[in-house]
């Protein structure tokens, strides 16, 4: 084999494997605020926009494809002034979460008090992922949640939303990790 052809065929080889280990790393995310645009009320809060968006940026970050960007300047600046990298990486991919559509329905026991009443919500949550050079790629996510209590949707603690602590809340969560898998099933047929 010529010196030539070695070369060529190792320039190749070498070509191949850098490309692999670019496409193995993590591409950096931003994740914007959730948006509802169901009409229900009781998902327009901020709080439940942002815990959206967290548990959004949770499940694309689980999936090992994504490590979201720290929105916040001063967290970037006292990771700096800590000793870490620079400025942060601009986001090669941007995501974001709308709640596009809420139904409930209540029925009420035949027995009175002792009858109860069940509380059914369903939610259908879209996920848009764009990742720069790509089409952008959305997916959709349903739950369901059944319940008991006929109050509150989401509950509050320390001015955070607890998600997992409510019927509602862990169907969100289903709905969004239902709208990622959607997302990354699609990510490795985009050209």
């Amino acid at each position: 084999m010529s010196l030539r052809i070695r070369t060529a065929a190792t320039a190749v080889v070498l070509a191949l494997l850098a490309a692999t280990a670019a496409a193995a790393a993590p591409m950096t995310l931003a994740v914007m605020p959730a948006e509802n645009k169901s009409g229900d009320k009781r998902f327009d809060g901020l709080l439940v926009a942002q815990g959206i968006a967290n548990i959004l940026a949770q499940e694309l970050y689980d999936t090992g494809m994504f490590v979201p960007v720290e929105e916040k300047g001063e967290i970037t600046r006292r990771v700096h002034d800590l000793g870490g990298t620079g400025a942060p990486a601009r986001a090669e991919a941007v995501a974001r979460a709308e709640v596009v559509r809420v139904r409930v329905s209540r029925m009420r026991g035949m027995l009175g008090f002792l009858g109860g009443a069940k509380t059914t919500v369903m939610a259908t949550v879209r996920v848009s992922l764009r990742i720069k050079g790509q089409t952008p790629l959305t997916a959709e996510g349903r739950a369901k949640a059944v319940t008991k209590a006929a109050g509150a949707f989401f509950e509050v603690r320390g001015d955070r939303i607890a998600f997992d602590a409510t019927s509602t809340g862990r169907m969100v969560q289903e709905a969004v990790h239902r709208a990622v898998a959607g997302i990354t099933g699609k990510i490795g047929r985009t050209p």
